[in-house]
């Protein structure tokens, strides 16, 4: 039993985590930065493949 009390306390304390991390990307431009980052990093690298139309959307 105790096994399952302790599996329980972990699963809890990863969503609190996760709930937490959650809110902080929230709140920063972490994500507005990593979308540009990419862009600045992909479009280059297709360009150079040979591609001439190219359309980056994020979710």
């Amino acid at each position: 039993m105790a096994f399952f009390r302790e599996a329980t306390l972990v699963d809890e304390a990863f969503k609190a985590a996760e709930e937490e991390i959650t809110r902080q990307v929230n709140k920063s431009d972490i994500l507005e930065q990593t979308k540009n980052n990419a862009t600045h990093v992909l479009r280059p690298l297709l360009e150079g493949l040979g591609y001439t139309k190219i359309n980056l959307t994020f979710d």
